[in-house]
């Protein structure tokens, strides 16, 4: 009797070797299906932002062109100090190498054009442009304390400001006047002694810096 309903129904459970074709179609179909995903991936053209390219370039042209007019400028000024002292009878301040002690050593920054043509340099922001070698008596002078963290500030990030506030002209060969610096607000009070001072500026943050001369001068009681 069983025999017979088997046979009324069909035997449907495959057999080894139709399981076995039956995988391996299953595995060739899959692998099919990943050729054709990957050949659509890699053949669908990537698309690029024109628009974050275009900024990038224009950028990158606007960093080059400014680093050329830097490098112009450490070509072609030379920087000059001379450490000043008030007067009263000329009413104005005068250079002077002898002063006493409490009283304030300002220094003048002037600029002198050497090319043939006008140049434009960027002033008011001293912390960020300005770096003075005070040596007293043979023995470098450190900066106060507060300054030390400033110009570390600086020289990581530039000018809250965005740089420096004041754009100068500077006609060929011609002198011109562009700062006054106050030794007060570098350095501790001076102390008796022989000191000697130079300055090293910068035009832009992180440019190339220019020296100036070496001034002399002295302090007593």
């Amino acid at each position: 009797m069983n025999d017979i309903m088997k046979k009324s129904r069909g035997d449907k459970t495959p057999r080894r070797g139709e399981k076995s074709m039956f995988v391996r179609m299953t595995s060739a179909l899959s692998v099919m299906a990943l050729i054709v995903l990957l050949t659509t991936v890699f053949a669908t053209p990537m698309k690029v932002n024109s628009s974050s390219v275009g900024t990038q370039s224009a950028q990158s042209d606007k960093n080059k062109e400014s680093d050329q007019k830097d490098e112009k400028k450490v070509r072609n000024i030379q920087l000059t100090i001379v450490p000043v002292v008030y007067s009263r009878k000329d009413n104005g301040y005068i250079a002077s190498t002898k002063f006493k002690v409490g009283e304030r050593v300002i220094v003048k920054l002037s600029m002198l054009n050497t090319s043939a043509e006008p140049l434009e340099v960027a002033t008011g922001d001293a912390y960020l442009q300005h770096r003075l070698r005070l040596v007293k008596n043979g023995q470098p002078m450190h900066y106060r304390k507060g300054v030390i963290q400033l110009l570390r500030a600086k020289d990581e990030s530039g000018s809250n400001l965005g740089g420096p506030r004041f754009v100068t002209v500077l006609e060929p060969n011609k002198q011109t006047e562009l700062d006054s610096i106050d030794l007060d607000r570098w350095f501790e009070k001076l102390e008796p002694g022989h000191y000697e001072l130079t300055l090293r500026h910068r035009f832009q943050w992180k440019g190339k810096q220019v020296e100036s001369n070496t001034v002399t001068f002295e302090v007593t009681q």
